[in-house]
């Protein structure tokens, strides 16, 4: 699966446009995936934390990464129609991948099974891409369009 994921960034480096929007299809999934633990009803690995801990480290947990997971989508598509005040900056999206990411590695090993695989997988994939090869807004979607926005 990791190699599959890896081939499909690979073939997407050439094309900027398709890169962003592999890399977003991943925050998206990302924080789905989060999100569903939150909706189910998962036991944790650990004999050292019961079901009630678990379910409230499990939702902040899964808080944090789908509101970090969203914001860097935000920031990678930077949407014209969202109000300034509530888009984040660019300079924020790498920060926010491995937030998002983290946050979402420690919830799926909390709840370590089958299930967890992908989401470890995608969460690996992001990291890769920021740290290693250095993705970033600027080389994901180009520059900040630096001409007027027509108000209508």
């Amino acid at each position: 699966m990791m190699q599959r994921v890896v081939a499909l960034l690979r073939a997407a480096q050439d094309n900027p446009h398709l890169m962003q929007r592999v890399v977003g299809l991943l925050l998206v999934i990302g924080a789905f995936w989060c999100w569903r633990v939150v909706q189910g009803d998962p036991v944790p690995v650990l004999d050292a934390v019961s079901a009630e801990q678990g379910r409230s480290v499990s939702g902040i947990l899964a808080r944090i990464a789908v509101l970090c997971f969203i914001s860097a989508l935000l920031a990678l598509l930077r949407p014209r129609w969202l109000p300034g005040f509530l888009r984040p900056p660019g300079h924020w999206f790498r920060p926010l991948v491995i937030s998002a990411a983290v946050a979402s590695a420690v919830l799926f090993l909390l709840y370590l099974g089958l299930w967890s695989i992908v989401p470890l997988i995608i969460d690996a994939a992001l990291v890769w891409g920021v740290l290693g090869k250095g993705w970033d807004v600027a080389t994901l979607a180009g520059p900040e369009d630096s001409t007027p926005r027509r108000r209508w």
